[in-house]
């Protein structure tokens, strides 16, 4: 509802200069270095929902134990490169918690993923999981990630166990409150801190399921991924989309799936001071970033029509909204236009990786939610992160930091998470415990480096081993002498050829934080 006032000359002004030093005060760069954003905070996501609908309040799960976990055994494959991937514990083990009711029919794409996986050096632990409760499946990820060899995540498969935790919450210093319960995955990262159901707090109440508190060492252990499809019945069947998830996972990781790497920061008008600051991060691992926050260019329409069709491989974007999608502002916040999930499935974006600063956009437990359509798309989407409640990422230099050094989304996020949370102790819980991974957190943004190796005569040389210096692997040129290898966004060092009884020119190739794919790496061979 908007009303009209009229107003002297003097209080228009006022009001101006009010305006002014507020917005200075609340967010400027909220995005950037945390000693900048230092006692500053974005406005919150709020829920605003196409369909009319208001926040749920979630209902506790009902799980049983005993805990089964059946292991399953892959045929090993030959780790193809040195990558040695940045994790918690320095660890290179992923388990694979897999809904046995599910594991027959996505056994065979499960297997190819699993041996992309240890073909970047992943050691991989699967699993199908019979019953179990989340305390119980807890204890597990924890005696795991306590053993010699270590834990650097988990992918949960299908329907495994959640957890609902609740909160009473103020965003305007302390002046109101509202009550907000939502899904926590954040209670499966941290394996050895104390979680309870133990406070009376206004509409808290204790021993009614639903965890409300958090003691003890606060710091992430691990990072958890979820790939839930069970209720994105817009995208298909539970089996059908995992399936196809699994199939743009391969060929993403083998060089089939993508675009050249780029990205949008997309903010809405409450965050348009935070643009500059998301491009900034951004720019550390893509060089082509387009930045739009000015208020009148941010619309539904826009997102739509030029945004979403476009060759893009991450999207960034802050704005208001609910499971069901998303909106823009326009007419200087007279009207709000939504991009509803829906509009995601007609429209098929080709972006593979998504941050959705939206209200409960990533909550996994809802029907077809934002943050799971993106991720499990038809052709496009590998994954999604953002929040289940009121909230969202930012201070995400922290973030962004780990991805620049070849880290996976999963060990960005617990980077992310512990550096916020020790400095801004008392944000923590309203602004970051509903956050989510939706998708495959070990994956990483890439650039693919390319070319062929032929003799003067232009004859192909096959079989010549070109070596990544650092943590980049190493490539083999095929029958025809190309090879085409991925690094890390922000990679640097050199690449060697090599082989038997032949030098070549150039003897090396040197890089300097690669933001772009690479083509026409060429080699001559010398015999």
């Amino acid at each position: 509802m908007h009303k009209k006032f009229r107003m002297g000359r003097e209080l228009v002004l006022s009001l101006a200069v009010f305006l002014i030093l507020l917005s200075a005060t609340i967010w400027p760069d909220a995005s950037g270095p945390a000693s900048a954003a230092k006692s500053r905070q974005p406005l919150p996501t709020r829920w605003m929902a196409g369909d009319g609908s208001a926040k749920p309040v979630h209902a506790v799960p009902v799980y049983t134990d005993p805990l089964r976990m059946i292991p399953v055994e892959f045929p090993a494959a030959r780790a193809l490169s040195s990558v040695r991937p940045i994790a918690t514990a320095a660890s290179t083990r992923i388990l694979l918690v897999v809904e046995d009711s599910l594991y027959a029919s996505i056994k065979t794409k499960l297997q190819r993923f699993v041996q992309d996986l240890q073909k970047e050096g992943w050691g991989v632990l699967v699993y199908r999981f019979g019953s179990g409760t989340a305390p119980s499946l807890r204890a597990y990820l924890r005696s795991r990630y306590k053993e010699k060899g270590g834990l650097a995540g988990a992918l949960f498969i299908g329907d495994i166990p959640y957890i609902v935790y609740e909160m009473m919450q103020s965003w305007d210093n302390n002046t109101s409150w509202e009550y907000e319960d939502f899904p926590c995955d954040i209670y499966y990262m941290d394996v050895d801190g104390a979680w309870s159901d133990s406070k009376t707090d206004q509409d808290v109440r204790p021993g009614n399921g639903k965890y409300d508190t958090r003691s003890g060492n606060l710091g992430l252990e691990i990072w958890v991924g979820r790939l839930q499809t069970s209720n994105l019945t817009c995208l298909g069947t539970e089996a059908g989309v995992l399936n196809n998830y699994f199939e743009k996972n391969h060929l993403f990781r083998t060089g089939g799936l993508g675009t050249a790497p780029s990205a949008l920061v997309y903010d809405d008008d409450d965050w348009s001071g935070m643009g500059t600051g998301d491009k900034s991060n951004m720019k550390k691992i893509f060089s082509g970033v387009t930045e739009i926050s000015d208020a009148e260019k941010t619309t539904a329409a826009d997102y739509k029509t030029n945004r979403l069709p476009a060759p893009l491989e991450f999207i960034y974007t802050r704005s208001h909204g609910w499971p069901g999608g998303h909106g823009y502002y326009r007419n200087s916040k007279a009207n709000f236009d939504y991009v509803l999930c829906a509009e995601y499935v007609k429209i098929v974006p080709k972006a593979l990786f998504y941050s959705f600063f939206v209200c409960s956009g990533s909550d996994f437990t809802a029907a077809d939610n934002l943050g799971g359509v993106a991720a499990f798309n038809q052709k496009s989407g590998l994954l999604a992160y953002g929040s289940a409640k009121t909230g969202g990422i930012w201070v995400d230099d922290w973030f962004f930091e780990t991805l620049a050094q070849g880290g996976t989304f999963g060990a960005a996020f617990v980077h992310w998470f512990n550096h916020a949370q020790t400095t801004y102790p008392d944000y923590a819980p309203r602004w970051w415990y509903g956050m989510v991974l939706v998708g495959d957190a070990a994956l990483r943004p890439m650039v693919w480096i390319s070319g062929t190796v032929k003799t003067g005569a232009g004859a192909v040389v096959p079989g010549v081993t070109i070596t990544f210096s650092g943590n980049g692997g190493k490539a083999v040129t095929d029958a025809q002498g190309v090879y085409r290898w991925p690094v890390f966004c922000g990679w640097s060092g050199t690449a060697t050829p090599k082989k038997s009884g032949t030098t070549f020119q150039p003897a090396s190739r040197s890089y300097t934080k690669a933001l772009a794919n690479k083509t026409g790496q060429n080699y001559k061979a010398v015999q």
